[in-house]
């Protein structure tokens, strides 16, 4: 009885957690979610000025009045200037597989994850001897963190590559 009331209790803390998340995504912070450029240059403050005195001479060693030196752009930053097209292209791309075969091997893949649940709940219990843990434990704490252990780490790599928004959906998503 303990642990069903535990269970709904824990339910309905995490459907308030995700609601919050999507109020925070689509209402108060939507400025961060939106689709932004890789690699965004943000024009001078003086672009509506004429391109002589936007520009010091090229033999001069002058900063422009707000002191800031040029910064080089990398190569490949601007995509559009290069040919690429942007991401305009993407629905166009044709499929690496068949319907057949991404059916077939979604199957394949399901039976699998079928058959390799089944070795994990048979293994539990002796598990739960060895280890000296309760099966509540194993089954509540460890068998779901272990089971999303590739959705923590690609969260953990958006993180670290500055994509928030990737990073709280994957680690909302997967919970």
């Amino acid at each position: 009885v303990y642990s069903l009331r535990l269970s709904r209790e824990v339910s309905i803390l995490m459907i308030v957690v995700y609601a919050a998340y999507l109020y925070f995504q689509q209402k108060t912070h939507r400025h961060l979610f939106d689709e932004q450029p890789a690699c965004s240059i943000q024009p001078s403050p003086r672009s509506n000025a004429s391109p002589s005195a936007a520009a010091p001479a090229a033999d001069s060693d002058e900063r422009p009045e707000g002191g800031a030196a040029s910064v080089p752009v990398p190569a490949g930053a601007n995509r559009e200037e290069e040919g690429s097209g942007g991401d305009d292209d993407d629905d166009d791309e044709e499929p690496e597989y068949s319907m057949f075969f991404a059916i077939a091997a979604t199957a394949v893949v399901a039976l699998l994850i079928s058959l390799l649940s089944d070795f994990l709940v048979d293994s539990l219990e002796g598990a739960a001897e060895g280890l000296h843990l309760s099966k509540h434990f194993i089954g509540l704490v460890l068998v779901p963190i272990v089971g999303n252990v590739a959705e923590h780490a690609s969260a953990i790599m958006m993180a670290l590559k500055m994509k928030l928004d990737i990073a709280i959906g994957v680690a909302l998503g997967s919970s």
